[in-house]
């Protein structure tokens, strides 16, 4: 029994060569430290490995894109509101599953997907306007989820959500009073058109809805 749930474990993991036999199975298993009377630590061993290495470049980078694409049919005129709530989950799935330090181009590639959805009709005024404001925009949401990336392998409680949403609204408020000042993709905006469900933006601001976004 125990032969064969090492077994099954170890093929469970992603880039575990096994062998067939059980008897390799169960050598590789007390190579890995594993108590066969422990179950409990099974479960978090694989769930500790899956955490760092789950994701290679090409999935994160697709998650990424598909968070880009929701966030940007969220925001109006004639998105869906309701979809920002789920548009920020890929990023921050990426940043917890996907380790290697091009995890910034994967956050890069779905912000500027997001940028170019909402505010393509920039290009119609002015092209290096359009092309100014999608790249530094993105650059600057890449950052903010890089750091709350390297923030959360570094800590193991739940105090590095707290960092995400507080440093995300604070890059909304720099966004507001900077030179380059373009908060039209600040996450409260996403509800303007369905003004019975924020009166309460009369207290919080639109701040208000990018918190009630991210949490």
């Amino acid at each position: 029994m125990g032969l064969n749930v090492a077994y099954l474990i170890l093929k469970s993991l992603n880039n575990t060569k096994i062998d067939k036999h059980p008897s390799k199975a169960l050598h590789n298993v007390r190579k890995f430290g594993m108590n066969l009377n422990n179950f409990n630590w099974y479960f978090k061993f694989i769930i500790k490995y899956k955490f760092n290495y789950y994701l290679n470049f090409r999935n994160s980078l697709f998650i990424s894109l598909i968070g880009g694409l929701l966030l940007g049919l969220s925001l109006p005129t004639y998105g869906l509101f309701f979809l920002s709530f789920i548009g920020i989950i890929p990023f921050i799935y990426v940043s917890q599953k996907y380790v290697s330090k091009k995890r910034f181009i994967t956050f890069f590639a779905g912000f500027l997907l997001w940028n170019i959805i909402s505010t393509f009709w920039l290009i119609y005024a002015t092209t290096f306007g359009f092309l100014f404001a999608v790249l530094v925009n993105s650059l600057m949401m890449s950052t903010v989820f890089y750091l709350y990336s390297i923030i959360s392998k570094n800590n193991g409680n739940k105090l590095w959500y707290i960092f995400l949403v507080s440093i995300w609204i604070c890059f909304e408020k720099f966004h507001l009073y900077w030179d380059f000042s373009w908060p039209w993709l600040n996450l409260g905006n996403v509800f303007s058109e369905n003004i019975k469900i924020i009166q309460w933006y009369e207290y919080t601001g639109t701040f208000g809805g990018t918190l009630w976004v991210l949490i």
